[in-house]
């Protein structure tokens, strides 16, 4: 599906085409972003931790077009370059995560994937921790559309580590892009975390989508194959069924997806889809 060959390093990120006038970029490890070119303008899925000017990066790529920049989550590892672009679209429920995505926060997460995850990151001597001005924020949610000239990009809400968290499907070249929806190491235990019912119900409406080829997230797998989604429905089915209810941390592991829940109850309301949702991820 992908051609491998279309593969280069720019200033220490490696990019790489997985579709016409899409690029995964990805950022010292830390943090997938993927680039969609359109006629007019292009979109950046995720800013990354902003370790290093990601803007020159994928300037050449996007030929001279103004590029804005999507978030699927305002977590710091994905909003920490935001700062090199003059618009971003998110979730009006992110508003929380933006503000507290600071310079430190985007320092303890780098740190954590060197030293928790043993994760090869760029080292703190060679980062050019970007700050400026905060963005036009431009709140979008389900349904939404962003006109990228002959390329449109779909909005839906997907909970998943955050309840704002949104997914966008790039409608032509058949790629969904969730974020940290999927990510095999699933920590629910920050503020304002979906609970797990939720989490499940979306990778749900994931598999049953028919509108996309391929799924990429934000860490380590990229692309996702479905049958690595059905396992963290399974992962997520188990820790359903053993959670008590005690304030202390539930892990449960599935063939390589491991999720950590924090003191939810056991006794969830089963979540229901708002009106404004489909049952998967249609494009309708």
């Amino acid at each position: 599906m992908f051609d491998r060959s279309r593969r280069t390093r720019r200033a220490g990120y490696d990019i790489e085409g997985i579709g016409e006038g899409v690029y995964r970029i990805n950022e010292y490890n830390v943090a997938n972003c993927y680039l969609i070119i359109g006629s007019e303008k292009a979109l950046l899925i995720d800013t990354g931790a902003g370790v290093n000017d990601l803007r020159s990066v994928i300037a050449p790529l996007a030929g001279g077009k103004p590029v804005e920049a999507a978030l699927t989550t305002a977590l710091p590892w994905h909003s920490g370059g935001r700062a090199q672009f003059d618009k971003i679209y998110l979730s009006e429920k992110e508003k929380p995560y933006l503000e507290s995505s600071t310079l430190r926060a985007r320092k303890s997460y780098l740190l954590s994937l060197k030293f928790f995850f043993k994760l090869k990151v760029i080292g703190f001597r060679n980062c050019r921790w970007v700050r400026g001005a905060e963005p036009e924020a431009v709140f979008v949610s389900e349904g939404d559309v962003i006109d990228l000239g002959g390329k449109t990009v779909r909005v839906y809400e997907s909970k998943g580590l955050t309840r704002g968290a949104l997914s966008y499907l790039a409608v032509e070249n058949r790629l969904l892009f969730v974020g940290d929806t999927y990510n095999p190491c699933t920590y629910l235990g920050i503020k304002r975390a979906a609970k797990t019912e939720e989490l499940k119900t979306t990778l749900q409406r994931i598999l049953r989508g028919n509108t996309y080829d391929a799924i990429f997230a934000t860490h380590f797998v990229a692309p996702v194959p479905r049958d690595k989604v059905q396992d963290a429905v399974d992962c997520i089915e188990r820790i359903v069924r053993h959670t008590n209810g005690l304030p202390f941390p539930h892990v449960s592991s599935y063939r390589g997806y491991t999720v950590v829940n924090w003191g939810h109850k056991r006794r969830v309301r089963r979540h229901r889809p708002k009106k404004s949702e489909s049952d998967d991820f249609t494009g309708e």
